[in-house]
């Protein structure tokens, strides 16, 4: 727990700055020990530095325009419906309305959803358990963009670590195409995996 971090000395005096530190060099430290590659955790790293930088200057993880704006991308999906995401910032949405599935990365350590080639068998596959909408954050492809994660220089980099990433994003970029989009803000669309897109 947290509050382990603290000696039963100082709970009343430590301040924010001194508790996000011992919070910062326990997360660290627990970064070291989780044995994934080199390259992974250097990517890793990047990330944890710009949450510690968040957290040190006291600015919020979320604008309050982007909360309106997932709550509205929920808007169209029924309560109690269950939702796969791939999302930017997947804690916005509101658990208490809808199951909601966080695809962080795809065919990782198990439970892990089967490696699809092709977005159709990947529906089903959806469908067939009950997991009718879907949404994605297409226009930054949820953090991992294909330019920069595609490409030679990061496969030297990262060996295969984000290949199906990149591939399990371009299937749900194909159900955006083939599935009605219910929702769409020029960041974000979510899919009805049961209606297929009308042809203009």
């Amino acid at each position: 727990m947290l509050s382990d971090l603290l000696t039963p000395g100082d709970s009343a005096e430590v301040t924010s700055h001194a508790y996000r530190m011992r919070l910062v060099a326990a997360m660290l430290g627990a970064g070291i020990l989780i044995g994934v590659t080199l390259d992974a955790a250097k990517f890793g790293y990047v990330g944890l530095a710009q949450a510690v930088k968040v957290a040190m200057t006291n600015r919020a993880f979320a604008s309050q325009a982007e909360r309106i704006q997932y709550r509205r991308m929920q808007t169209p999906i029924p309560e109690n419906a269950l939702v796969l995401t791939r999302l930017d910032k997947p804690f916005l949405l509101d658990f208490k309305r809808n199951t909601i599935f966080i695809v962080d990365h795809p065919n990782g350590m198990p439970p892990s959803i089967p490696r699809f080639k092709q977005a159709e068998p990947f529906a089903k596959y959806l469908l067939g358990r009950s997991i009718r909408y879907v949404a994605y954050s297409y226009r930054n492809e949820a953090g991992v963009p294909r330019k920069l994660f595609g490409g030679p220089d990061s496969v030297a980099a990262h060996g295969s670590y984000y290949t199906y990433d990149l591939e399990f994003q371009h299937m749900l970029e194909e159900l955006g195409q083939s599935r009605q989009r219910i929702y769409d803000d020029g960041d974000n669309f979510v899919v009805d995996l049961c209606q297929m897109r009308t042809q203009l």
